[in-house]
């Protein structure tokens, strides 16, 4: 077996005089081979280029993936932070209601009579229900269920 391929090749008319004669000369397959050779270079080069140019818009598909995996990632860590947020928020209101019931006595007399302790308890309770009611991933309707 020989290290020799047989190809077609597409001609131009105006050039099918030379290639007939260089094929009556039995040169055509040797020209050929030379100019290919000559230009072995320039297609090499061609050629790592053009696999340069598709790596270069694979790195570019990928860079744009990783962005949004990145984005993705952030959103996943706020909605994790805001449970957590929630959480303790919830343990915060455990503790006031703890800390409340011994001022559950005054809760008769106008809340201006109320001693400091309790009305500090008090606001910062309403504070942090307020805080439950803006996130939106927090059931109102749940708050007595959790923190009985």
């Amino acid at each position: 077996m020989s290290n020799t391929v047989n190809i077609s090749i597409c001609i131009p008319l105006e050039l099918l005089p030379v290639v007939k004669e260089l094929q009556q000369q039995r040169v055509f397959s040797k020209f050929v081979q030379d100019m290919i050779r000559s230009k072995s270079v320039e297609l090499e080069k061609e050629s790592l280029g053009n696999k340069l140019k598709t790596l270069d818009e694979k790195m570019n598909l990928l860079e744009i993936q990783k962005k949004d995996l990145l984005i993705q990632i952030d959103e996943v860590k706020q909605i994790e932070e805001q449970k957590q947020g929630v959480e303790i928020l919830i343990q915060e209101l455990k503790v006031i209601k703890e800390q409340y019931e011994p001022f559950k006595i005054y809760e008769s007399i106008s809340q201006s009579k109320w001693p400091k302790p309790m009305k500090d308890l008090h606001f910062r309770k309403l504070h942090i229900i307020n805080e439950l009611k803006n996130n939106n991933d927090f059931n109102m309707k749940d708050l007595n269920l959790l923190i009985n």
